[in-house]
This record gives C-alpha cells, structure tokens and sequence, in this order.
C-alpha cells in the first residue's frame, strides 16, 4: 500500500470511529432522558428535557457553556452551527507522521483534497456504489481503497498520456526540423550542380565557336602555300586604331602543320641556318623616312618581317638575316647579323622571350634600324664610327624569340594554326582558373601571356638548374618549366645558334623594373668581365643593377645558362615600370634610355682581350 493511500485510509478511520462514538453517545443520552421523563411530571419533565439538552451540549462541547435565552430561529441555527464546527467528536483526528515524511503528507493532501473533489463530482451519478455512506462514513474499506486506487491510476495513466504527447511533439518537431535541413542542403547541392553543369557547358561550347572559327578563318590559298589568318590587328592601348583613326589589319602568317620541324637535335638546326626569303605583297612599300613605326607598342611577328623586309632591301651591304629555327606552330625563328662577316666573336642579343613583353621587340627593331642607318651616314660612339666597331665583333639580334607566344599574347588563340596546339591552350586556360591563376576572362588572360604555344615558360626551360627550379607543376601561362630541359623548339634553336658561332656574350632583353640584373654566381675573370658589361649598360641606361643571386631569381633562365654553363658574360636588361603589357606612353622613355646600347656592347666585346 502506498504512502497516500495509508494517510487517506487512517483518516477515514479515524472519522469513522469519531463518527460512531459520538451516534453511540447521543443515543445513550436520549435513553436515559426518556427514562427519567417516565418518573416526573410533565411541567418536570419539561424542564428536565430543557436541562437535558443544554447539559447535553454541555457534555458534547467538553467546555462550560454560558446558558442564554431563547432567541430567534436564525440566532438557534447559528449557534448550532458554530458549535457543531467546535464539536471534537466530530473532528478528525490528525494522524502523527515523522517530520521526514512532512514534505510527503503536504503532497498527499493536495492530493486528497483533488481526489475529493473528483469523488464528489462522480457521487451524484454513483452514489449508490460508493464506499462512504450519506454522512461521509466509509462502510466499504475494500471498495474504498479499490476506488483510490482505481483513482490514483487513472491519474498516472493520464499523466503518462500526457508525457507521451509531449514527448511526440518534441520527436515530430526534431523531425520537422531534421526534413526541413535535409530539403535545404538537396537544394543547394541541386543549385551547385546546375551551375556547375552551366559552366562546363559554356566552356565546352566555347571551345567549339572557337575551333569552327578558327577553321573558318583558316583558308588554305594552294596545297603547298602557308595558311592565312586574317583578322583586325586590336592593340590594347590603341583599340584598333592607329594615331589618325583608321583601323590597322594585318595577316597572320602559320604554316601548315605538315611543315613544322622536328627539331631532335642542334646538329639538326645547324642545317638550317640559311637566307631568309621573304615574299612581299602590294602593299609592302617601304616609306620615305623610318621603316620601323613607333606610334604603337602593339608589334606582331608579321609586322616585323615586313620591316626586316624592308630594312634589308635599303641596307643589302650592311645586314643579313638567317632563319636558324621554328617554332612549334612554324613561326620562323629570324638572326639579324650586322658586322663584319669575317669578325671573330659574335654577340647574341636577344628580345621577347616573354610573350607579353613584346614592347621589347619593338625596341630592338628601332635599335638595327638606327645601328644601319649610322653604319652608312658615319655615325659615331665614343669618336670611333660604328661601321669601324664592328669591323671587329658580329651581332646576332633576334628580334623575337617567342613568336608564337607574342602572337597569343596580341590576337588570342586563334592565331595558333595548329589544332592541337590550340586547343591545349585552351585547356591550360582552364586549368589555370581552377588554380586561380588564371582570369576567367579569356581576353585578359591571353594579353598576360608568357609562355610560348606549347604552354613552356622560354626562359624556365634551360639546362641549368632546371632540376631544382619550381615554377609551376603544369603548363600554364607562366613558370612551366617543360617536361625536360632544352624541351622546346625555341631553346633547342638558340642553344644550336650559340654552339654554331663563336660567342663571347650575351643580352637577354625583358621588362619590367628598369635594372640590369648580373651576378649569376660566376667567379673570376669571368665574374668581372660580367660586372663592367653590367656597368657599362647601367651607365647608359639608368638603370639599377641588380644581383641575381642576391635578389633569389629562379634558376633555368637564359642568362643563367649562357654564364654558368657556357662561361659566357651575361646580363639581362629590363625595360619599363609597371605591368605588361607596356604601352606607347612609356615610350620615348624606354627609347631614349636604350638607343645606344648596341654600338656601346659592340664596342666593349670588340675591345676585350686587346
């Protein structure tokens, strides 16, 4: 039996009993009364009853009674009342408990007091079946406790009722929530996957439009002529337009893939090293005064053999120009010899190795312009006329040695011929953007190119260092080292032009920064012969020099590899401030800073060892 039920029952009993002795005495008390009335008379008896029933309220209160008139009906009720309410046979005797179970029995008569009211509600439809009687007696214990308990569970079954919706309320909300979550992420993932699916599409079908306008634009003239791609010459700084306005085309000469030399081996390019020929169009008419414009740094491979054409036909004596290489899309690869053809040391002097530094191009086409015209007017350097100064010493300018990478860097991919090619620059372009090197906008990025067609950065690929140099792991359009060193076309060719003559040194042009970088970490007559060429150039140009092994410049250059692995004096000249492209505006700078760089290096190599 429970702690509640035990108090409810011992209360019960209690009242019960109290209940009982006080029927007990009230009907003693009324024997004895009518006894006694028997045995007097009734004025007597009267008044015996009357004295009966107050020492009967006397007796039932246990206390001294002050006996007052008779008053009216209501003052009797309410006497009555208040007495029956201070009747203690009539009041229940509280049950003792330990002060331990205090806390339990304050619970137990709240929960009397509920079941209470609950009983009283179902005694008006049940009272017949109930276990106290009308006077509030329990006359069936079993029942009474069977109805407590019948209570008690139907209170527990409810609350467990209510526990269990509680706990359903919380489970379908978590649930709720968890659905909800899951909807949200399958429409991201859905969200991300479309465009993903968009991005691929739009690569895919750009690559397409580009590949059938590049064989559009490809029209063969004659099964044994070079392919043709016409297009707008559109410089970056000039839009298109020339100073006056007018919109300037040009061809881009390929040739056909079929042409393209294998180069396996210097032994092989030696075979090659012969005249240049030049077939010219209409409008290849040299002008009245300078042949090489300087109204745009924009200068395509196309524009400077049409220069060279030109410049040999007003200077025959004094210039030849030798094709010693290809490029991988067939781009002649052109030696500007001016010197004297018995001379015994030959310097290479070599521009835009860097795809996007055409401007040096440009640069080095003013500089043979210039060296001819003084040649044949009587130009002088230092009192000696250049004609004499190169009596002793050859130079070999190579006006552009990345052909195919300036043309990319200048009209896009479409300028590349040869399908493979092309489209291997197209996925290096989308290489580098998942890298995040590259710029999503094609045209942005191609104007920022370095590398030559086959994605190789020239001036990376090397045989010296090449091991340890880092870069980049792939092609790209910068700092790919190759899949070996002396890899491309380009390097083959000028590493065979180097071991074909006899080369005392050598000037890589490039930009940007304005400094004359040296000191490759060679040692003795060597490293000071490098240091007075470097001082030489830095004396005319301004130019700060620059240590290379001071300053941690990659290793695998050009420069690097002529000095270190050849004993060759080497310097690298970088013209410009700011980005490349360099425009027109920086010029007349770069002009006046470089314009007797030639005849000063011929000079210095035609005088060492007197």
């Amino acid at each position: 039996m429970s702690e509640e039920i035990r108090f409810k029952y011992l209360e019960e009993l209690e009242r019960s009993e109290a209940l009982d002795g006080a029927q007990d005495t009230s009907r003693e008390r009324r024997r004895k009364r009518r006894s006694e009335e028997g045995n007097e008379s009734p004025k007597k008896k009267g008044r015996a009853k009357s004295d009966s029933r107050g020492k009967s309220r006397e007796e039932s209160s246990g206390n001294t009674v002050r006996k007052t008139k008779r008053g009216s009906g209501a003052e009797q009720t309410e006497k009555k009342r208040k007495k029956k309410s201070s009747d203690p046979e009539r009041s229940v005797r509280n049950v003792s408990v330990s002060e331990k179970g205090s806390g339990s029995r304050r619970h137990a008569d709240a929960d009397r007091a509920e079941t209470g009211r609950r009983t009283s509600g179902r005694k008006k439809g049940s009272a017949n079946r109930r276990s106290v009687d009308s006077a509030g007696r329990v006359t069936d214990w079993d029942a009474f406790l069977e109805e407590t308990a019948r209570l008690e569970a139907e209170d527990s079954i409810r609350q467990e009722r209510e526990s269990r919706e509680r706990r359903s309320r919380r489970s379908n909300a978590a649930e709720r929530r968890a659905r909800e979550e899951k909807a949200r992420r399958a429409k991201i993932i859905r969200i991300v996957s479309v465009l993903a699916g968009v991005l691929i599409l739009f690569l895919v079908v750009r690559t397409i439009i580009h590949t059938v306008r590049s064989h559009g634009s490809a029209k063969p003239e004659t099964d044994t002529t070079e392919t043709t791609y016409n297009g707008i010459v559109t410089s970056p700084h000039s839009s298109g337009q020339t100073d006056t306005g007018e919109t300037t085309t040009a061809n881009v000469t390929v040739a056909p893939t079929s042409s393209v030399v294998s180069i396996d081996s210097s032994e092989q390019l030696t075979t090659l090293f012969e005249d240049w020929e030049y077939v010219p169009s209409e409008t290849d008419v040299a002008p009245e005064g300078d042949i090489v414009p300087t109204n745009d740094t924009f200068y395509s491979h196309d524009m400077m053999k049409r220069d060279l054409y030109l410049l040999r036909e007003r200077y025959p004596d004094s210039v030849s120009i030798l094709r010693f290489g290809y490029t991988a899309d067939g781009r002649d690869l052109l030696d500007v010899v001016i010197g004297n053809p018995d001379a015994q040391k030959d310097v290479i002097i070599q521009y835009s190795m860097h795809a996007r530094e055409y401007v040096n191009s440009l640069l080095g086409m003013k500089q043979i312009e210039e060296l001819l015209k003084g040649m044949n007017n009587g130009t002088q350097y230092n009192g000696v006329a250049y004609s004499d100064i190169l009596q002793n010493v050859r130079l070999h300018l190579i006006p552009m040695m990345n052909p195919d990478g300036v043309m990319i860097a200048l009209y896009g991919f479409d300028a590349i011929g040869n399908e493979t090619i092309r489209n291997g620059l197209y996925e290096c372009w989308q290489n580098d953007i998942l890298l995040g090197k590259g710029d999503p906008d094609i045209l942005a990025y191609y104007r920022r190119w370095k590398a030559n067609a086959r994605c190789v950065d020239l001036n990376r690929n090397f045989d010296c260092g090449w091991e340890t140099t880092i870069g980049t792991t792939q092609p790209s359009c910068s700092r790919y080292k190759g899949e070996s060193a002396a890899s491309e076309a380009e390097t083959k060719a000028l590493v065979a032009l180097k071991d074909a003559i006899n080369c005392v040194g050598q000037i890589a042009y490039h930009s940007e920064g304005e400094l004359v970088y040296w000191d490759y970490g060679s040692l003795g007559d060597l490293h000071v012969v490098d240091e007075q060429l470097a001082d030489l150039v830095s004396g005319i140009t301004g130019y700060t020099k620059e240590s290379t092994v001071s300053s941690n410049q990659e290793t695998a250059g050009c420069s690097d590899y002529f000095i270190l692995e050849c004993s060759i004096p080497s310097i690298t000249i970088e013209t410009g401030v700011g980005e490349c492209p360099i425009y027109i505006d920086q010029w007349d700078t770069i002009w006046n800073q470089n314009a007797q760089v030639l005849p000063a290096v011929a000079q210095f190599f035609a005088q060492q060892g007197e």
